[in-house]
């Protein structure tokens, strides 16, 4: 939260129920991208596809990540296969960089109502990755502030999900697009804190986004 260690992350919306994140930092060959498709009956994410991008265009394969139903899901990582059984409630990834909770927000009636969801993420504090429920996280309103001009939608977010280290979230009042976030606990292991602030954006077609994706890395 203090600025340090800046990345840039990229967020793609290709169909109605297809994002796509690309995150990188300036000066690096390479990237992650994460591809993701949306449950529309759910709203959670019923596919991951995670891989590095190369600057010369070239793919190395990640994790992968399928809702088979309502309480199972399963992966790979590597060589090593990923399963976990769910209760059919809303989740979304803290290393996805919330990009699913910002699509699913745009779903609610009201804007102003809270919502509770669990993160599901994959563990790798032990010896062997696994999929984990980390816990669940309230997203609750706290009222309006205006930023660069734009009227916000301020929510306060934590929960046993986030180590109860959590802080604020916010979303556009007219357009219901996330604008930012800080909270305490980091979404990787490079950071201590997370901030996280809408710089710009822009309409693509597939073509200027692959393009786009690849000249972050060949700058």
């Amino acid at each position: 939260m203090d600025g340090t260690n800046e990345g840039n992350i990229a967020v793609y919306y290709r169909d109605a129920y297809e994002i796509e994140s690309f995150k990188w930092h300036d000066g690096n060959h390479s990237a992650t991208v994460v591809r993701a498709l949306i449950n529309p009956d759910t709203l959670n994410v019923r596919q991951f596809e995670a891989y590095r991008l190369k600057a010369d265009g070239t793919k190395q394969p990640g994790a992968e990540l399928t809702e088979v139903n309502d309480n199972e899901l399963k992966g790979m990582i590597g060589n090593q296969a990923l399963q976990l059984n769910v209760e059919g409630r809303a989740w979304h990834s803290y290393d996805f960089d919330f990009s699913s909770l910002a699509y699913a927000y745009r779903f609610l009636d009201d804007k102003q109502d809270g919502l509770i969801f669990d993160i599901i993420d994959i563990d790798f504090s032990g010896e062997a990755a696994q999929l984990k429920v980390f816990g669940k996280v309230q997203m609750e309103y706290a009222g309006k502030i205006t930023r660069d001009g734009k009227s916000l939608l301020e929510f306060n977010i934590d929960g046993p999900g986030l180590d109860n280290r959590g802080g604020q979230i916010w979303f556009n009042e007219k357009t219901a697009e996330m604008y930012g976030l800080t909270i305490e606990k980091p979404d990787e292991s490079s950071y201590n804190s997370n901030l996280m602030r809408l710089r710009m954006q822009m309409d693509a077609n597939e073509e200027q986004w692959q393009a786009y994706k690849l000249k972050q890395l060949n700058p």
